[in-house]
């Protein structure tokens, strides 16, 4: 006897269901004792890898060696998810550190965002601190609100991590702060006393920075007022 689900879209995170039996002595009507329920439970958190590809895009998060960099959406998609359940916030939490490094969020007093959150700002950090360039990986629980204190309903998605080794080992990083404060509506100024990247061989005019990932918040980097992708350090002197 197995049992399956009606094929039509399920738009909520858990749903129950159960069915009654009661049990005979071959060869009788009559049952052995009262009426017994199984109770069924479909819910998303149980979904295999197979099915998790069909709601969840998952993408490597690629930090170079002792680098680190910010998880957004490209790594982690939960669109189709989010649009199959009609009335539920999906949270984010981190469910297993990386072996490597260390995950940081911005905001010291978070540590569960919601998918919505995910979507307009950067909130994660990973931070390589090893000696080793193997890969690493940070694994995910992810779960409505609704259901955030039954941890058997929370799903579990691994996004793997890419070390990557510097192509020139006689770059030197001398500053490079770990995070900075801005006004609102202010500016700061990229001295070469926060930022500075040096090479023997490089003059600072050729040493270039380039921005992979643009403030969601509208914060931008610019150069004489225009809004730049790429500076060099001789301009971080200025």
């Amino acid at each position: 006897m197995t049992y399956s689900t009606i094929d039509q879209p399920q738009n909520e995170w858990t749903k129950r269901d159960s069915f009654a039996f009661m049990l005979h002595k071959n060869g009788t009507h009559l049952p052995l004792d009262g009426e017994h329920k199984f109770r069924i439970s479909s819910t998303f958190a149980a979904m295999n890898e197979k099915s998790v590809q069909n709601f969840v895009s998952v993408n490597p998060l690629y930090v170079s060696k002792n680098g680190s960099n910010v998880f957004n959406t490209s790594h982690l998609d939960l669109y189709k998810l989010s649009e199959s359940l009609e009335k539920e916030v999906l949270l984010i939490e981190v469910g297993k550190d990386p072996k490597f490094g260390k995950t940081e969020w911005a905001d010291e007093t978070k540590n569960i965002i919601s998918w919505t959150e995910l979507k307009t700002a950067f909130h994660l950090i990973y931070r390589h601190h090893s000696e080793e360039t193997r890969d690493d990986s940070v694994m995910f629980y992810v779960y409505p609100t609704s259901e955030s204190a039954r941890t058997s309903s929370r799903l579990r998605i691994t996004v793997p991590i890419r070390i990557t080794t510097v192509r020139d080992p006689e770059v030197v990083v001398e500053h490079f702060p770990a995070s900075i404060s801005i006004l609102n509506s202010g500016t700061l100024t990229m001295a070469s006393d926060t930022f500075t990247v040096t090479h023997p061989k490089v003059p600072p005019q050729s040493i270039i920075y380039e921005v992979i990932q643009r403030g969601r918040n509208g914060v931008s980097v610019r150069v004489n007022e225009r809004e730049v992708r790429k500076f060099t350090q001789h301009q971080a002197r200025k």
